[in-house]
């Protein structure tokens, strides 16, 4: 599995990935998570902000560092466009099977994108009775220990960004963004998107592979990379004054 917060492959320009996982590893196959630019961002502005999962800042933060939150998404945009495109030109160069899942159709209905990602590692068995077993155990179990930032809803974040913003992410970021079904005015209703986006290079009879975490880190010295961290520090005291947060 491969997503944004952690780029595993080289990148299209030969950087190397985001950040590099434990060691380098040989894979045959890719399954792409992907999840709306606009809803990501907001969500990495709060972890970084936060140093939390879970919390999310409120309204009062966001207004103070408007500024700052606007400079941070126009960048991030960048990095998500690049990660996707980058895994997609990749597998489609190298014929290396490829699937992609939207995190937002797993929220809506996970198991057929289970059963989708189940095949797709192992296309002879057939998964759907655990699938429906473990969905169910989990639904039962209210997610475990963990508890998502705020509400579920898809799009939720659309109204922190301005016309402008809106304009230029979705400049940036086209024509994926509307081939994923993702542009600003439809995220809520999940638009019509490119199925062969996810399905196009996929090669199950090739057997060919890529090597996995390996070349310089990409944004390892970046402004909104590692720095965010000594940024938050900076702004809260070491962290012993933490940003606001919504209760």
């Amino acid at each position: 599995f491969f997503e944004t917060h952690l780029n595993l492959c080289l990148s299209t320009t030969n950087k190397g990935p985001e950040r590099r996982g434990f060691c380098s590893f040989e894979a045959s196959k890719i399954i792409l998570l992907v999840r709306n630019p606009w809803d990501a961002m907001d969500s990495y502005f709060n972890m970084m902000l936060t140093n939390t999962h879970t919390k999310t800042l409120s309204d009062a933060v966001y207004e103070k560092f408007s500024e700052f939150y606007s400079e941070l998404v126009t960048a991030e945009i960048e990095t998500w466009t690049n990660f996707y495109r980058g895994y997609l030109n990749m597998a489609k160069k190298m014929k290396i099977s490829c699937l992609l899942i939207r995190y937002e159709d797993l929220l809506v209905d996970a198991a057929p994108e289970m059963v989708k990602i189940m095949n797709f590692i192992y296309p002879d068995i057939d998964y759907s009775e655990q699938i429906d077993a473990v969905l169910k155990e989990n639904k039962l179990a209210k997610n475990g220990s963990y508890r998502p930032r705020g509400s579920t809803k898809i799009g939720k974040s659309i109204p922190r960004y301005s016309p402008s913003l809106v304009k230029e992410i979705t400049e940036k970021s086209n024509p994926l963004l509307t081939r994923l079904g993702y542009n600003h005015d439809s995220i809520s209703n999940l638009g019509d998107w490119d199925k062969e986006l996810g399905c196009k290079y996929s090669q199950q009879g090739h057997s060919n592979t890529f090597r996995a975490n390996v070349g310089n880190e990409i944004r390892k010295d970046h402004k909104f990379g590692r720095y965010l961290t000594n940024w938050r520090k900076q702004h809260t005291d070491d962290d012993k004054s933490p940003l606001e947060t919504k209760s």
